[in-house]
């Protein structure tokens, strides 16, 4: 995503508007860095939230704190979510179906162990491994937030069954192309369903090596801070 000509116009005069509100000085370079910082978001957004800040801000505000105007704190969010999601385990357990108060919070919960049913099997109850999955989630949120912020965000897993099933009826209802160049025939449906299993592996191989990606910078952050702990203990 990237603003175009009149956007970024429109946010240059935004800026120099904030400057005279509170009192500080915008140059051509500010303008510049500002924009690279916060084209990545919906325009519309961007200055909804300037104009907030406008309202109720005391100083200049960063582009940091602007993006946290549009998408809240990630921590906080983070943590709201998994109190809800431990709530959520609690009151229909593994044969109920829970309930989401957004899009991000189900991807997140059912991506920790991949299904509603393995969550609850597996989350334990409290102690050191709760401590340890309540940082993968939270590291899963952020990314997953990230990805909604920017409209990345793939198909949820009701979608994802939808379109598997179509998936399936395209593939049955053409003949996969032979090596020779002659069309194999139509009832060679264990080829077909390889073609759409490989596709499938390939999508759950790419969130994987997110998830992994995600746990990695959790645990190299968490490090430093459960050795000071040590030590001041």
């Amino acid at each position: 995503m990237s603003w175009t000509k009149d956007e970024r116009s429109a946010f240059s005069l935004l800026l120099l508007a904030m400057g005279e509100v509170f009192n500080e000085s915008i140059s051509p370079e500010r303008i510049e860095l500002c924009c690279l910082a916060l084209d990545d978001l919906p325009f519309a957004n961007v200055r909804e939230a300037a104009a907030r800040h406008m309202r109720t801000g005391k100083f200049f505000p960063r582009p940091a704190e602007l993006r946290e105007l549009i998408a809240g704190n990630p921590e906080d969010g983070a943590e709201i979510a998994w109190i809800y999601m431990l709530r959520e385990v609690k009151r229909v357990g593994w044969t109920g179906k829970p309930s989401w108060p957004d899009d991000v919070t189900a991807r997140t919960a059912l991506g920790l162990f991949g299904s509603w049913r393995s969550l609850c099997e597996n989350l334990p109850a409290g102690g050191p491994e709760l401590v340890g999955y309540r940082k993968q989630f939270v590291a899963l949120y952020g990314a997953t937030a990230r990805q909604a912020q920017l409209g990345e965000l793939g198909p949820s897993r009701e979608d994802a069954k939808t379109l598997l099933a179509d998936m399936t009826k395209a593939v049955n209802a053409q003949p996969l192309p032979d090596p020779s160049g002659s069309p194999r025939p139509a009832s060679d449906r264990d080829a077909r369903l390889r073609l759409v299993a490989k596709q499938i592996v390939e999508s759950v191989q790419r969130c994987e090596e997110a998830e992994a990606a995600a746990r990695t910078v959790t645990e190299a952050t968490a490090r430093p801070a459960d050795a000071r702990k040590a030590s001041e203990g």
